[in-house]
């Protein structure tokens, strides 16, 4: 079975928090100068739900987005992802899809992702024959 990224112990050792209260709403983003430590950190890890937070950061499409992202919504060859309404925030003012660039690392992470593919979603749960995505499981 994969580590949890979000494992309490782990985040506490690495300086996070405990949050007073949960909250909806805006979040603080991490500051600029942390990044290129906060990536290698997820970089190190080898869990899907650490691939799944890289590919969130390169792309900067919504959450929900990237955990419901399936297989045929990517052109590889093209480095394109086209994000379909039904998982776009804004989808009740669009009329089409919303086409994301891919960056080479990106594709690194889908290709490492394929290689263990087991369902038409990208990020699917830890069990071991999961047909559903990372957030059911």
């Amino acid at each position: 079975m994969l580590e949890n990224p979000a494992r309490w112990d782990d985040l506490k050792a690495m300086g996070f928090e405990t949050p007073q209260e949960l909250s909806k709403g805006n979040h603080p983003s991490l500051p600029h100068g942390q990044m290129p430590e906060f990536v290698a950190a997820l970089r190190a890890r080898k869990a899907t739900a650490a691939l799944a937070h890289e590919l969130l950061i390169l792309t900067n499409v919504r959450t929900n987005a990237v955990l419901q992202a399936k297989w045929p919504e990517f052109d590889l060859d093209k480095a394109l992802w086209n994000v379909p309404l039904v998982n776009l925030k804004d989808r009740r003012h669009r009329k089409e899809s919303f086409e994301v660039p891919l960056p080479p690392r990106v594709i690194e992470i889908l290709k490492e992702m394929e290689r263990a593919r087991v369902s038409a979603y990208v990020f699917t749960g830890q069990r071991k024959v999961s047909r559903y995505p990372i957030w059911r499981s």
